[in-house]
């Protein structure tokens, strides 16, 4: 079973498996370790990482980034004449390091167990932890 790391942040993102006994970044498909933390869709069609987040200034109706901000909240987004909430922009990151992680291995990651993101502390002079954690644990949980 292959354990895959997921760091999704707020602007960018990277995953990493560990093999051999060490932590190996996974390249997405430009070759880069770190992938934007934005998505666009444009006629169905979901866009993820580098080329979404250059569709923020070319394309901004159907463009979004830094909604990481507002998992846990109601606050929607308009891609493509449709509504999206942030845990659903989100599993669109995870999906897209997933599938990178799966073209880098030559494996299928099937199934997630888990899924354990790291908190900015920043986040958490802002709200007190119980208050904080419970909603974003949850909705992190359903975004995998």
């Amino acid at each position: 079973m292959t354990i895959l790391g997921v760091d999704l942040g707020t602007t960018n993102s990277l995953a990493v498996v560990y093999k051999e006994g060490k932590p190996v970044l996974i390249p997405n498909a430009f070759g880069e370790y770190i992938t934007p933390s934005a998505v666009s869709i444009l006629d169905g069609k979901i866009v993820v990482g580098k080329l979404a987040k250059e569709r923020l200034i070319t394309h901004p109706e159907c463009s979004a980034s830094l909604f990481k901000r507002n998992m846990g909240t109601d606050v929607t987004y308009t891609l493509d004449k449709k509504e999206y909430d942030s845990a659903t922009l989100s599993s669109f990151v995870v999906k897209q390091l997933i599938e990178d992680a799966q073209n880098y291995l030559h494996e299928e990651i099937s199934e997630v167990e888990e899924y354990i993101d790291l908190i900015p502390i920043l986040n958490m002079l802002y709200y007190d932890t119980e208050t904080f954690l419970k909603p974003i644990k949850e909705v992190k949980i359903d975004a995998a």
